[in-house]
């Protein structure tokens, strides 16, 4: 579903799918996981018109997270027999490539061979890490003893990082979802939401200057809803 964010208009629907999840291209085309009863695939459908999709992969495992800065490269996370690993789709010649293990790439407009993306610990727990899949570097971005890391969405200037963590409520004192930045070098890491109900899926607005969520707070059913909220750290 699409609407604008500047009123309260109704939404237009642009699949008829059962998407897992999806982003924006800088071609104007939502790139999503189309998922069935087997498999889950990466498909594109035009944003502002149509309904008829294009299917991108096709595989016997799960494509999903498709992350793209301009629709010529998309990345994605597949989940196979040895665990989640990020690949990457040509679409100038259909070329498939395995960058890196993890999953929820998240891309960097000024480092196109790089990508932030999220490692599960031998624990359990999950990690933010850097990847340079060109050169073989890796860096340990976010990594805590008692929290859990993912979702994680680059700030328009490249200073934060947005991402989804787990955390104890100060208010009823029960584990839910909250909203976390971080700098990209790893320090300064913040708490922006309280809420006890969950708070995930970050996305920045153009500006910086606001974020994004999605919250099951404010009802009684517990429905997601789309939230924003301001953003104000130097």
């Amino acid at each position: 579903m699409i609407r604008s964010t500047k009123s309260l208009c109704t939404s237009t629907q642009r699949t008829f799918r059962d998407v897992q999840s999806f982003c924006w291209g800088g071609d104007n085309k939502l790139y999503f996981s189309d998922a069935n009863s087997t498999n889950c695939y990466i498909s594109s459908i035009n944003a502002e018109q149509g309904s008829m999709m294009n299917q991108l992969t096709n595989s016997a495992v799960y494509d999903m997270d498709p992350v793209t800065l301009d629709g010529k490269m998309v990345y994605f996370t597949r989940s196979g027999n040895f665990g989640p690993s990020i690949w990457s789709l040509d679409r100038s010649n259909g070329t498939l490539t395995s960058c890196a293990k993890g999953y929820n790439p998240c891309l960097i407009p000024n480092d196109p061979e790089a990508f932030y993306c999220v490692r599960n610990t031998s624990n359990g727990r999950s990690e933010i890490w850097y990847v340079n899949y060109v050169k073989g570097q890796e860096s340990l971005i976010l990594s805590d003893t008692e929290h859990s890391f993912t979702n994680p969405a680059l700030s328009p200037d490249g200073k934060w990082l947005a991402v989804q963590g787990n955390a104890i409520s100060s208010i009823d004192k029960k584990a839910n979802l909250d909203i976390f930045v971080v700098r990209t070098d790893g320090t300064q890491l913040t708490l922006l939401t309280y809420n006890p109900n969950a708070d995930l899926c970050p996305v920045w607005a153009k500006d910086g200057r606001s974020i994004f969520f999605i919250s099951s707070r404010a009802n009684k059913n517990m429905s997601y809803n789309i939230w924003k909220m301001n953003f104000n750290l130097e």
